[in-house]
């Protein structure tokens, strides 16, 4: 938070004097000038222009209409039952219907349990009677599925030819009223009720004079086209029903024919080109000196703060430039921009500063992490019963393993293996306290259960982070080569007898700090002269490559068969080479911590 603090009152030191400033859009300022070009080529277009030829146009919409009309009547009556749906929604206008008028995906689901409640039925072949023999729930799922479907195939129409609308209504046999049954629209047009919206299910409009001289003309099977409020309208009978007859219409906005008469009209405007040319230039000239000269400025001081790294000084040079448009405030963000990356910069570099102290403290936890390790070899250079080296490579600068050996007395020599959950300082903490306990209180005498069955009472006091360690305690009478071990789930460890390594694998008991109260197993054991015996933790068999496939115990094992005739220094260097190569690549995952003593029997007199 204090770092933050900094940086934040850096940059207010830069930006408090800086105002926002009125802005006028580069667009407009050539847009003026532009505009005057426009409206003299509209003039002299509109002199040469011959008139336009508006009955060809109509012809080519009737041509048009005609193929929509008859893709989309057949489309409806592919549909067996389309005058019954028609008929019950004209009959239940006023009920809440599911309708998706711009999608399908409900509409698809419903069809699928729709049909899997009615194996066999056909949508599009079902008759009314079959229809009549459903529930009045399905009578109208059936209605509602089929009426989206014809929504969504009359957007896709109106998509394809460019309508405007495609729609299905009844009128009264009067011809005075009409009520929209299905409207299709373009994407994005509103629904509803208003003139000009794509009406929804249901709306009732009354005919205009048009419209009611149109519907009453009409013949079942034939068309006509009406023209009115700025629409052109192609209104097609389909069939009577009771009180009702059924129309269907397709609509073309007047202003998008007059725009394809004015599209067909533009070649006459080619003489005027020398003189959207010389617009062109004037334009040009304009873009010049508004635009491309305070950009190259804007590019100058970009580069330079590129070059010199001197914010300060080109902030100041930007914020003294008056540009009253895009470009100013193009300028105005990139000086911005600069004072934030300057801060961010500061920013960085106390952050870096911060994390290279940091850096250092965990180098020198790690030199005391391993100055608390015994690292002089031999250890016990006036014992000639034994010998012993370990050695332990962290996965991080501080790690969670840790290795002892020390002699409560002339005869006794205790060994520990242990293992700490997770990485990093705090198991490296954890470690240092679980190292020191078992060794304090292996002094005071007991068994190696005894031991960890102290240690575990004490660890568990405070333990609210939920850590935990495997321990491999073992005391070695050295005179006699007979010693007992505790295993507190740690791995198995390997003895070498007459010449080979195997593990030796008996019951684990739980790890210590995870429940108060537990007791060990102890588990005796007996080293000939000239026996070894390996302990380690699971960074040596779980080490993995880059296909995250483990070492495996029974690589460790062949590693430490070919070189068991080596001294232990140059075992258990062979043991993480062996170990180092079959990871390759791959990122350290776990601490390698490793121990191997060599049992010579009693020392001569």
């Amino acid at each position: 938070m204090k770092l933050r603090s900094k940086r934040t009152k850096s940059a207010e030191s830069n930006t408090g004097d800086l105002k926002p400033r009125r802005k006028v859009s580069l667009l407009i300022q050539v847009f003026i000038f532009f505009l005057v070009s426009m409206l003299l080529t509209a003039a002299l277009s509109d002199y040469v222009l011959s008139k336009r030829s508006y009955e060809n146009v109509v012809a080519e919409k009737e041509e048009l209409t005609l193929g929509v009309s008859y893709d989309t009547l057949n489309f409806i009556v592919d549909y067996y039952s389309y005058d019954w749906v028609i008929e019950y929604l004209l009959e239940h206008k006023d009920e809440d219907y599911d309708f998706e008028y711009d999608a399908s995906y409900d509409t698809d689901i419903k069809a699928k349990d729709f049909v899997g409640r009615h194996p066999g039925v056909d949508l599009k072949t079902i008759f009314p009677e079959e229809i009549e023999t459903f529930s009045p729930e399905d009578q109208k799922t059936y209605v509602e599925i089929v009426y989206n479907r014809w929504v969504t195939r009359f957007d896709e129409l109106i998509l394809s030819y460019n309508l405007e609308f495609l729609y299905i209504f009844a009128t009264d046999n009067d011809c005075v009223n009409s009520i929209f049954i299905i409207n299709g629209a373009r994407q994005g047009l509103k629904r509803g009720t208003e003139f000009g919206d794509a009406y929804v299910f249901g709306v009732e409009v009354v005919n205009n004079e048009q419209q009611h001289d149109a519907f009453s003309s009409l013949e079942i099977s034939h068309g006509k086209f009406v023209f009115s409020d700025g629409f052109m309208d192609y209104n097609y009978h389909m069939f009577n029903l009771d009180d009702k007859q059924i129309f269907f219409g397709v609509t073309y906005k007047l202003s998008d024919i007059e725009d394809i008469i004015d599209s067909q009209t533009s070649q006459y405007a080619l003489m005027f080109v020398g003189f959207q040319l010389i617009m062109a230039v004037i334009c040009m000239l304009l873009i010049v000196l508004f635009a491309l000269r305070p950009l190259r400025n804007v590019e100058r001081k970009v580069k330079e703060y590129a070059d010199t790294k001197d914010g300060k000084t080109v902030v100041k040079e930007l914020s003294a430039k008056r540009y009253r448009n895009e470009i100013g405030t193009l300028s105005d963000g990139i000086r911005d921009m600069i004072v934030e990356i300057d801060g961010h910069i500061e920013h960085i570099a106390e952050v870096t500063a911060e994390k290279e102290r940091f850096s250092a403290e965990l180098n020198i936890a790690a030199r005391i992490q391993a100055n608390m390790l015994p690292s002089v070899f031999p250890p016990f250079p006036e014992h000639k019963e034994f010998d012993l080296y370990a050695s332990m490579t962290p996965a991080k600068e501080v790690g969670g393993d840790f290795y002892d050996f020390f002699m409560i007395d002339d005869t006794r020599l205790a060994m520990v293996m242990a293992d700490v959950s997770g990485k990093g300082v705090p198991a490296a903490l954890f470690m240092v306290v679980s190292r020191t306990l078992i060794k304090n209180r292996s002094q005071i005498g007991g068994t190696p259960g005894e031991i960890l069955r102290d240690v575990n009472e004490q660890l568990c006091e405070g333990n609210e982070s939920g850590m935990f360690v495997t321990v491999w305690l073992a005391i070695l009478d050295i005179t006699t080569g007979k010693g007992i071990a505790a295993n507190a789930g740690h791995e198995h460890p390997a003895l070498m007898h007459d010449g080979r390594f195997e593990l030796v694998e008996y019951f684990h008991s739980p790890m210590l700090a995870t429940f108060e109260g537990l007791s060990f197993r102890e588990h005796e054991f007996e080293l000939q002269p000239g026996d070894r015996l390996f302990v380690y933790t699971d960074g040596v068999p779980e080490a993995t490559d880059a296909h995250e496939e483990p070492f495996g115990t029974e690589r460790m094992l062949d590693s430490l068969n070919r070189n068991s005739s080596s001294g232990l220094k140059e075992l258990l260097t062979a043991v993480k080479k062996d170990i180092d190569d079959f990871v390759g690549e791959a990122e350290q995952f776990d601490d390698v911590t490793m121990l191997c003593i060599d049992y010579f029997g009693p020392a001569s007199e």
